[in-house]
């Protein structure tokens, strides 16, 4: 089924933005579904912690004789 935007030659920004008002609930229902999943990916996880720590102690020469 042909297109009544499209004109033939070259394609507009008009034209790309026609396509995105036609499938904007699909955008909105994909761009939320991936949030929630990355949100319930990151809460399910286990957090971990690592720190390491290193003191240095070394007895200083005196400059007194």
């Amino acid at each position: 089924m042909p297109d009544p935007t499209f004109d033939g030659d070259e394609l507009e920004l008009r034209d790309y933005l026609a396509v995105l008002r036609r499938r904007k609930l699909i955008i909105i229902l994909t761009t939320v579904a991936v949030i929630v999943l990355a949100l319930a990916y990151s809460f399910i996880q286990t957090p971990v912690y690592a720190a390491s720590a290193e003191v240095l102690l070394e007895d200083r020469a005196s400059d007194r004789s």
